[in-house]
């Protein structure tokens, strides 16, 4: 959740994209839109509330069910035989 209000964070939005920010806009999305689209993904409470979701349910993979996945599309059997090298 952030710590700020709804208003300033849309500010803030709203001057980063004047200043050359980009933002995941949907085709015809207005910064405006795309806001309001997401507002509950940083305000409310319910949305998303677990970030890593161990034990997702059945049929569900531990990465699509997780709030902190940075990475579209990228499931557990992706990651088969990956090994980190940069500790």
């Amino acid at each position: 959740m952030l710590r700020c209000e709804p208003a300033a964070f849309a500010a803030a939005a709203r001057r980063a994209a004047a200043n050359g920010a980009s933002f995941p806009l949907r085709p015809g999305e207005t910064i405006d839109t795309m806001l309001d689209r997401m507002a509950p993904l940083f305000f409310d409470a319910s949305v998303d509330p677990v970030v890593t979701s161990k034990r997702p349910g059945d049929g569900r993979d531990i990465l699509g069910a997780s709030a902190n996945n940075l990475y579209v599309d990228v499931a557990m059997a992706d990651l088969a035989g990956f090994e980190e090298r940069y500790r």
